[in-house]
């Protein structure tokens, strides 16, 4: 009698294609928690940027003073300004991170300013900006009421 040795080392077909899928499956996975983290903080930045702009909006009801905000796009950050008796000072400069960057605003010169009565001197969208996304963000010029808009896919 014969005995024949079959030694077969090759995939079979359903193997490699079921290596593929898997291999699809994680890759799709990570995509998506790229995205997700990229969304996140854009939020986070429009978060901290709507609390600033609140913040010196009371402050400047609180003080009685014209204060103002300076976005400062070339250098990808803003500037809290208060105003003082016969100066104006640097309150606190925010720069963003993360992959989020100030990518346009409407305001003139660059510049909000809130009046002594808390109220800004013009609307504006202030429009931030990461790889895959655009976040808007508007202040209404009678109340001071900062809207974060949905954020769009580019």
């Amino acid at each position: 009698m014969k005995k024949t040795i079959c030694n077969n080392k090759a995939f079979t077909i359903i193997e490699l294609i079921l290596v593929i899928f898997i291999i699809f499956i994680f890759s799709g996975i990570i995509i998506n928690s790229t995205k997700y983290f990229e969304k996140r903080n854009l939020q986070y930045s429009a978060l901290e940027l709507q609390s600033n702009i609140r913040y010196i909006q009371r402050l400047s009801i609180l003080e009685n003073n014209q204060n103002s905000i300076i976005f400062d796009i070339a250098n990808n950050r803003y500037l809290l300004i208060k105003a003082e008796k016969d100066s104006t000072n640097i309150y606190k400069s925010v720069s963003f991170k993360n992959g989020v960057t100030l990518y346009e605003t409407n305001a003139i010169n660059n510049t909000l300013d809130f009046t002594s009565r808390g109220t800004p001197n013009r609307a504006c969208t202030i429009t931030l900006k990461s790889k895959n996304f655009i976040l808007p963000l508007t202040v209404n010029v009678g109340s001071g009421r900062v809207l974060i808009k949905d954020i769009i896919e580019l």
